[in-house]
């Protein structure tokens, strides 16, 4: 979904997420880092806001500013939206993947190929 909002014009991604049920856990921060992932992929902001858990900014290099983790307060950043080159991932989504699939397939039926054509 992220990929087709950036593409369709989004300038950044908000993430607005309930963190409770992970209680004092170090889920909420393997949860923060998928937005990461995020906006690395796609090259844009991401505003993350949590109840509980990890709540900041990360910018389009994968670099965040957050609050502290079960404590209330805010942030205020600028993000500069001027700038958005869509990244080949957005443009092509699991492209490069699929062809990397395709790639694999084609080797392990060529290494069965030769093994039964030695056989005969």
């Amino acid at each position: 979904l992220s990929r087709k909002f950036i593409r369709k014009g989004a300038g950044f991604l908000v993430n607005i997420t309930n963190d409770a049920w992970y209680k004092r856990s170090s889920a909420s921060e393997q949860h923060f880092q998928a937005s990461v992932f995020r906006a690395v992929e796609n090259r844009v902001f991401v505003v993350r806001s949590a109840n509980t858990g990890v709540s900041g900014f990360i910018d389009p290099y994968g670099r965040f500013t957050v609050l502290d983790k079960f404590n209330e307060g805010y942030l205020t950043k600028n993000i500069n939206l001027s700038n958005q080159e869509m990244t080949f991932y957005t443009r092509y989504g699991d492209l490069f993947a699929g062809l990397c699939g395709i790639v694999v397939l084609l080797g392990t039926a060529t290494i069965f190929y030769r093994r039964r054509w030695n056989k005969k």
